[in-house]
């Protein structure tokens, strides 16, 4: 399964997918809709599951699986 996590960091939130370095955003709310979006186009390229994660101090928390 393709897991990619947003957490938040000093400067916003930082969003994270495998083989990626992260990429920063203002708000959670467009990085949660940018983790969205690389999940569902994970999911559909190779036909396996994919899930956003958000990750923080007190722990994590699915927020929206394909497949």
């Amino acid at each position: 399964m393709h897991r990619i996590t947003v957490h938040p960091s000093e400067d916003g939130w930082l969003l994270k997918r495998p083989g990626w370095p992260g990429e920063l955003f203002d708000s959670i709310d467009w990085a949660a809709k940018a983790a969205e979006s690389l999940a569902f186009e994970f999911h559909q390229r190779s036909g396996r599951g994919a899930c956003v994660v958000l990750a923080s101090n007190e722990g994590e928390r699915l927020l929206h699986a394909f497949g």
